[in-house]
């Protein structure tokens, strides 16, 4: 069999199923094999096709253990029968089909769509589909008969008959497609006609890939890597202390407890970081993992705080299966379903993908296949400037509803799952804005000069009410007015990297502070009853100096006001080179 392409073993019988299904086959690689009742001696593949056998069955019993058999080593099966799809209707107008005077058809009539439906629901099949051979148009067809003809066709009798037209589908030999979990999508519509589907149950049910018994990746995977208490000591050597900029002429209780708040939000916070490798896995459009179909623990990462049921998007991801189905080799997780977000992007997804990347090719300079979301926009840039130079590199992009298959998988639960409730200081993440930077080309030999606001315009969340004025007070000052919408990737990191003070509200545009200058500040405005550190931790991993102010008036939905003053007079201290960051 072809590598990657669908596979069918054919039962050879008397319908000529490479004739019937001509064009179909063109595209797959198929085996034809004698009839036989030991199915061992059938080979592997991923579609099972077999004409007649439950016609000829003796009860719908036999024929439903002949199914459930199939089902057991086949993905998908196909049984070829005469059609008794409108075997009333035609009774209605005086006439059979010949199958029926044939005495090895002893299931003519008896299996039908609903039938093989009730058989499905029973053994875990996803979906059936019916597709009809050989339309009849009329009655003058030599496949009807009288139905009170016992014997078979009577050629005499075909002109005498009223010559009339169905309105209805009459076929002459039918198509069953059962398809369980994890099978091909088997279309015949190119030389057959649909006639109906029915889905029977989720995928997921399916292929019972529950919710439950989750195991830690580092319970049932192998750890090849994991940081060293070495790299958190020359972490720490490099982290500045971030500083809260708390000189209000009043404080209220609330203010207090809103600053001892994010005191102990900031305080020092480093993880260790680990790469797992897992074995026979499923990957699923959400990020969501199963290995050896154990779910993976908090692969599901935000889902149970954004969601009512961590079943709909792990479920979602699972309803079709990729087109390239499996991955052999080396195979990296480089997403979850945050990917959409510039900042769980950048410090999460492409952070793993970096990681898992430098540590697999260091002993392996063959294929490695990176399974990531769609790319588009920031994500597709940020991939080309990592990953276009190396031709051993196999990006696999997976819908929000596709899944995939890979024996041997590379996991950052730390990175990629939900590990603490807060960012903290990773020591992996210095080497990665390095590579990053170097493969961008962007230029850092140049002292950082610009004053720069990265502005919330363009989003709408956290909108900050009085920005118009803002913006006003500090162009005054000589701090210009940055919008990221519509700049490259490129763009923005060489834009942070040269501002020697940069000033933004928190949103994801401000994770670009991962690319500043070690001598350069970032000053954060923070929506007092919006508290998170992530742009902070990325800022202090770039070597720059942090600071934050807190403000606590709240507007429209979740706008909110900023104290221009208070932020114009750190710009003005900042000029006079008086601010003492150490002391402020």
């Amino acid at each position: 069999m072809t590598k990657g392409k669908i596979s069918a073993t054919i039962v050879r019988s008397g319908v000529d199923i490479k004739k019937t299904l001509q064009n179909y086959l063109k595209y797959i690689d198929y085996t034809e094999v004698d009839y036989s009742d030991d199915i061992a001696c059938y080979p592997k593949s991923d579609i099972l096709i077999c004409s007649l056998e439950l016609t000829h069955s003796a009860t719908v019993s036999e024929a439903e253990e002949r199914i459930k058999k199939y089902l057991l080593k086949y993905r998908s099966v196909v049984f070829c029968e005469p059609s008794s799809l409108s075997f009333d209707k035609l009774w209605d107008l005086g006439y059979k089909s010949t199958h029926e005077v044939f005495s090895e058809n002893k299931m003519f009539g008896e299996i039908t769509f609903d039938v093989i439906c009730g058989i499905g629901l029973r053994n875990h099949v996803t979906s059936v589909s019916e597709y009809g051979c050989n339309p009849i148009y009329n009655v003058r067809s030599t496949q009807l008969i009288a139905t009170d003809n016992n014997i078979g066709i009577d050629y005499h009798n075909i002109s005498s008959r009223e010559n009339l037209v169905f309105s209805f589908p009459v076929f002459d030999m039918e198509f069953f497609v059962l398809s369980q979990f994890n099978s091909p999508k088997v279309d015949f519509s190119s030389d057959l006609d649909l006639v109906q589907y029915r889905l029977l149950q989720p995928n997921a049910s399916a292929g019972n890939m529950l919710l439950q018994d989750f195991r830690d990746a580092k319970e049932i995977g192998q750890i090849i890597y994991e940081t060293t208490d070495y790299d958190i000591e020359e972490l720490k050597k490099s982290i500045k202390k971030p500083i809260v900029l708390d000189n209000y002429p009043i404080k209220t209780n609330d203010m207090n407890e809103k600053l001892k708040e994010w005191n102990n939000l900031i305080s020092f916070a480093y993880e260790k970081v680990s790469i797992v490798k897992l074995h026979n896995c499923i990957i699923t459009g959400c990020g969501f993992l199963y290995s050896d179909n154990k779910p993976i623990a908090r692969s599901d990462y935000l889902l149970p705080f954004l969601t009512s049921s961590i079943y709909q998007p792990i479920w979602r991801g699972l309803e079709r299966l990729h087109p390239l189905r499996s991955l052999g080799g080396p195979t990296i997780i480089a997403f979850n379903h945050l990917y959409i977000n510039y900042y769980h992007f950048l410090s999460e997804c492409l952070q793993a993908a970096y990681l898992l990347y430098k540590k697999i090719r260091q002993i392996n300079s063959g294929i490695i296949n990176i399974v990531t979301c769609k790319l588009k926009g920031f994500s597709r840039e940020y991939f080309d400037i990592l990953f276009s130079d190396d031709p051993n590199v196999n990006i696999v992009e997976l819908a929000e509803s596709e899944y995939i298959s890979a024996d041997e998988v590379y996991y950052s639960p730390e990175l990629l799952g939900f590990t603490t409730h807060q960012p903290c200081l990773l020591a992996e993440r210095q080497s990665f804005k390095d590579f990053i930077m170097e493969k961008a080309n962007i230029e850092t030999s140049r002292v950082p000069s610009e004053m720069i606001y990265i502005s919330r315009k363009d989003t709408k969340a956290r909108k900050i009410q009085n920005e118009n004025a803002l913006i006003e007070s500090l162009e005054n000052l000589g701090v210009k007015t940055i919008e990221l919408t519509g700049k490259s990737v490129k763009e923005q990191i060489q834009i942070f990297s040269d501002a020697a003070l940069v000033i933004g509200g928190h949103g994801a545009g401000i994770s670009n502070s991962l690319f500043m200058n070690k001598s350069s500040i970032m000053l954060e405005l923070i929506q007092a009853s919006y508290q998170n550190v992530a742009p902070m931790r990325l800022a202090q991993s770039s070597g720059a100096q942090y600071c934050s102010m807190l403000f606590f008036k709240n507007g429209e939905g979740d706008g909110w006001y900023v104290d221009i003053e208070r932020v114009c007079s750190f710009v003005m201290q900042y000029k006079q080179n008086l601010v003492r960051l150490e002391t402020y």
